[in-house]
């Protein structure tokens, strides 16, 4: 179960992004991979997709130093280039994958925040997805599911760390207002990648 962290930031965001995280539930890659229906080649296009979403997103938050965080507390993309290359992806060929145009120039820190918090929030079910592919990797390691187990109980830890972040940085309503619209474009982002 989850750690939880209540805050008038998260709450609000939570709030906020209720419909658009209950929809990424409805497509069909993640309600695949959530049943345990992808087959090798679906996964791997699906790790290149979220590559091609995590690694410019980092950059242009990274660009926004969110306060209270070091990159290496939410950066997640190398997991993605580690799962690629263990299936078989070369450099090459993971350097060619398409990548999302997120414009990094609007990023304020407050807004930065509210683009982790769906980042950071998507990691908290990763275990149980990455049950869904012992068909496909091997079920004795973490080869090729590595950033599925991002979320493992470190990552709870980190969770509970970043929500005391949120916290810190929303304690007035205009950073709470911007994290809300970075958050919401992040998943608005997010779901147009993948429809």
């Amino acid at each position: 179960m989850p750690v939880s962290c209540q805050s008038t930031a998260r709450t609000e965001l939570r709030h906020a992004t209720a419909a658009a995280h209950e929809r990424l539930h409805e497509v069909p890659v993640f309600a695949a991979l959530a049943a345990g229906r992808l087959d090798l080649a679906a996964y791997v296009s699906l790790l290149g997709r979220l590559y091609g979403f995590h690694d410019p997103f980092e950059a242009a938050i990274d660009l926004a130093r969110p306060p209270g965080l070091q990159p290496a507390e939410w950066r997640r993309a190398h997991l993605l280039q580690s799962d690629l290359a263990a299936l078989g992806q070369s450099d090459a060929a993971i350097r060619q994958l398409p990548r999302h145009p997120v414009v990094g120039s609007q990023w304020t820190p407050a807004r930065s925040m509210g683009a982790l918090y769906v980042i950071e929030g998507s990691t908290l079910g990763g275990r149980l997805l990455a049950r869904q592919l012992d068909h496909l990797v091997p079920a004795d390691g973490d080869c090729g599911r590595s950033f599925l187990l991002a979320g493992t109980d470190t990552g709870h830890v980190r969770w509970r760390d970043f929500c005391t972040a949120l916290d810190r940085c929303g304690t007035d309503p205009a950073s709470r207002a911007e994290m809300v619209a970075g958050a919401i474009e992040t998943f608005r982002c997010f779901e147009a990648w993948f429809v």
